[in-house]
């Protein structure tokens, strides 16, 4: 019988390796993406979790768990939700695979598939401290997936992309270290409290509010536009889940951790350093990062706002910025492939020869500003209504950074 685990990582993998030397004829690996993609949402949505299902002559079992090197790999029900969502994100990003690309991106589809499987395994993972290993693992697979862009600054945001997940592995193995010290001495509280520390810093870096927002920029900024979705979006979604999994799996992180005071502070100034460097902009790339600095702060602010964090405000918020990252990405791609550079005075002039491209960038921006008659129109709203009868400061200064992104 085959594991849900073994068959989704088995075949994401399998699929990524297929297509590897395959990988100049786009079409042929933009279909392939498309179909592991459209997959692992038939596997993820309409499969039963306790009941098994024929396959090609064999069965499986979904809910069957997958055990080995110390690690357990098992899909529930809490898990589905969060692979169907990056099942979506994948078909977003493989869908537009056939834009005209350059042929340093030959190998998108089949390096996004192998970080699409790392992204699952740290989401089934088990204990929840190994997903950040996966975290890792994904991100030296990214550095090769950018780094294919053959250009300095390519290779610069490529290598930025380590900075993070390198500080946070020594303190994911100290966190680990005290979290058992702690069953084997339950009357002593230091072991809890260094290991509440170690993993709030670790999950604080991770999430990566100004001044630790680098490798963000030159990522939006410096990557192909659709790779740059791509990671920034199942990046964020796996980090998030890890995140709801550290407070579920260790409940006295809620009692010595108050995690949401820092991303309250650090929301607020992510999300106005990311409406004041739009506003500021030359080139039309760094307009998109800081749009989505601008953003990402915005959902930060969200997620702090509950006890310990508010998970129901940041999944709307986050769908709305998926979206509004998609469509800005697919603008970017087809205006890459046809003008050469992005400051101001190459594209100028541009919407008369390129008016659905220019459409898709002008909105996929502006719904990372969350004005209306965009994808996070509704959930913004919601943020700043809610903020406006607590925290009316708070509200005003949301405002401010979306005019700062709509100047820009």
């Amino acid at each position: 019988m085959i594991t849900g685990a073994g068959l989704i990582l088995g075949g994401l993998t399998l699929t990524a390796l297929l297509i590897y030397p395959l990988r100049r004829w786009t079409t042929i690996c933009a279909l392939a993406g498309v179909l592991a993609a459209l997959a692992l949402l038939q596997i993820t949505l309409r499969w039963p979790l306790d009941r098994v299902t024929p396959l090609w002559g064999r069965t499986v079992l979904l809910n069957q768990p997958l055990q080995g090197l110390g690690y357990t790999l098992s899909i529930t029900e809490v898990e589905r939700p969060i692979l169907v969502v990056l099942g979506a994100i994948a078909l977003l990003a493989f869908a537009g695979a056939w834009l005209p690309a350059r042929p340093m991106e030959a190998s998108f589809v089949p390096a996004g598939l192998a970080i699409l499987a790392l992204w699952a395994g740290t989401i089934i993972v088990q204990p929840p401290v190994a997903g950040m290993l996966g975290l890792f693992l994904a991100s030296c697979l990214a550095v090769f997936l950018i780094v294919q862009a053959d250009a300095p600054a390519s290779i610069r945001a490529a290598f930025r992309q380590l900075w993070w997940p390198l500080a946070i592995n020594a303190r994911r193995k100290a966190a680990n270290g005290h979290a058992q010290e702690t069953g084997l001495h339950p009357d002593e509280t230091a072991h809890l409290q260094v290991a509440a520390w170690a993993i709030g810093l670790a999950l604080l870096i991770s999430l990566a509010p100004v001044p630790l927002h680098a490798p963000a920029i030159s990522l939006f900024a410096q990557a192909p536009p659709l790779v740059a979705a791509f990671l920034a979006s199942g990046g964020e979604l796996t980090l998030l889940y890890l995140v709801w999994r550290f407070f579920a799996h260790w409940p006295w992180l809620t009692d010595l951790l108050e995690l949401n005071r820092f991303l309250a502070f650090g929301g607020l100034i992510t999300m106005l350093w990311g409406g004041v460097g739009a506003a500021t902009a030359s080139h039309l790339r760094r307009l998109w990062a800081y749009a989505a600095l601008h953003s990402w702060g915005v959902l930060l602010l969200g997620l702090s706002l509950g006890v310990p964090l508010e998970w129901r405000m940041t999944a709307i918020l986050f769908i709305g910025r998926v979206i509004s990252l998609f469509l800005g990405a697919y603008g970017l791609a087809s205006f890459r492939s046809r003008i050469a550079g992005d400051h101001w005075e190459a594209v100028q002039g541009q919407v008369r020869r390129l008016p659905w491209t220019a459409l898709a960038i002008l909105i996929g921006g502006l719904g990372l500003a969350g004005f209306p008659l965009t994808a996070s129109f509704g959930p913004r709203w919601a943020l700043i209504s809610l903020l406006l009868r607590t925290q009316p400061t708070w509200g005003l200064l949301i405002v401010a950074g979306q005019l700062g992104v709509a100047l820009g």
